[in-house]
């Protein structure tokens, strides 16, 4: 996982996300995890383990949401701390490797979350 924050964080490295690359790159990750857990929890026919949330408002959606996503962002924070993924250096063969790795899974994953709901278990 490291290495796919440091390959993020160097793609959010330039332009208007440069301020915030390193949490631009842990959001990306968290995207892609939630997205596959949804798509597990619709393969699985437990999809309404998220039905707790019809009962709430909008607002209280998304704070239940944030609720979840924060937990976990801070977690991945301490893994991976800000100075040390600025200073780290890979092998540029593993970066390669690693970032062919990567775009295969973020295309993976999208196909998949696009795909699943229309697949009836």
């Amino acid at each position: 996982m490291k290495i796919a924050i440091y390959i993020l964080m160097k793609y959010y490295d330039k332009g208007g996300t440069k301020g915030i690359a390193y949490e631009s790159a842990i959001m990306a990750i968290l995207l892609l995890f939630f997205c596959n857990i949804l798509a597990f929890l619709k393969l699985t026919n437990n999809f309404n383990a998220i039905d707790f949330l019809d009962g709430f408002s909008r607002i209280g959606k998304m704070a239940m949401i944030a609720g979840i996503f924060i937990p976990v962002f801070f977690i991945i924070k301490l893994i991976s701390p800000e100075q040390v993924m600025v200073s780290k250096s890979y092998n540029p063969r593993m970066i390669r490797i690693a970032r062919f790795i990567l775009i295969i899974y973020i295309l993976v994953t999208f196909i998949t979350t696009l795909i699943v709901p229309f697949i009836h278990i």
